[in-house]
């Protein structure tokens, strides 16, 4: 299987050639992976609570996937731009409105 790392650089690499579809292809699996990690549903509820909580737990985690949404954000703009699409343009905002949820709980001091 492959990682979300890994998925995540061939995105940066298909980021850096401008092939934006591929790169929005790699980085929502990316995404995937990192936001559903387990299929088992107790596991996934506290995993996902604690991805989002405001809490310095998993900070590195919140910050890569922070990061990750920023690409796939970038993506979204440039085949928006590219294609005049409003359907891309309003997921490239959303993502970017995701990655500032996720860095602000990340530098939020615990509880």
């Amino acid at each position: 299987m492959t990682s979300s790392v890994s998925l995540y650089e061939l995105a940066r690499r298909f980021w850096q050639q401008q092939d934006y579809e591929r790169a929005l292809v790699a980085i929502e699996q990316s995404l995937s992976l990192k936001l559903f990690p387990s299929s088992e549903p107790n596991m996934l509820s506290r995993w996902q609570q604690t991805l989002v909580s405001q809490s310095l737990t998993l900070k590195r985690m919140k910050l890569e996937t922070a990061d990750a949404l920023t690409l796939r954000a970038n993506c979204m703009y440039e085949l928006g731009k590219r294609e005049g699409s409003v359907q891309h343009l309003h997921g490239a905002l959303e993502s970017i409105h995701l990655a500032a949820a996720m860095m602000h709980s990340s530098m939020v001091r615990g509880e």
